[in-house]
């Protein structure tokens, strides 16, 4: 296992890591979450968070999974060999396919699956319909105001979790 957890960032001992796996610089990765790096790597940039029983894994071999910066991934949701820009956000037990790729600003709806080989453009929203079919918002007005807002929120829920995890939770050492 090849395991760096660069400076700032907390990783809670009781998550499930295997693997060639970096996790970046004030990232938190909280408690029951799975970094399966079985394939190839994991890659999470800055500031990422993953929430309690979410799970990465890389089956694929020579892919990357990479987790661009400030982006969040809820809890319960599952996530494969996939390219994930950063600001973003993948709802709570959302399931994403192998070989997709998303860009910057991309929101995935709690319990939304998208299946492998999808390609998402910058600040889409994808959420399941009420038959659950999967739907992509491609309309992009100026969201300056929202990205700003979620990522204000994102600086406040990861300053939470650095104060909180360490009190209550055995923790990984730093880079």
């Amino acid at each position: 296992m090849s395991l760096q957890v660069d400076a700032g960032a907390v990783v809670c001992a009781d998550a499930e890591i295997r693997g060639e796996v970096v996790i970046g610089a004030g990232s938190v990765v909280q408690p029951g979450a799975k970094l399966l790096a079985i394939g190839g790597p994991i890659v999470l940039g800055k500031n990422v968070v993953v929430d309690e029983r979410a799970e990465l894994v890389n089956r694929k071999d020579g892919a990357v999974l990479s987790i661009g910066s400030r982006t969040q991934i809820g809890a319960r949701a599952t996530v494969g060999a996939v390219t994930f820009g950063e600001d973003g956000r993948i709802g709570a037990g959302a399931s994403i396919g192998d070989s997709s790729a998303f860009g910057n600003g991309v929101h995935i709806a709690a319990r939304t699956s998208v299946a492998s080989g999808t390609f998402v453009d910058d600040h889409c929203r994808v959420w399941a319909d009420a038959s659950g079919e999967t739907r992509v918002d491609h309309d992009k007005p100026d969201r300056a105001a929202d990205r700003n807002r979620l990522q204000t929120e994102q600086v406040l829920y990861i300053s939470q979790l650095r104060t909180l995890l360490p009190k209550a939770m055995k923790l990984l050492p730093t880079s």
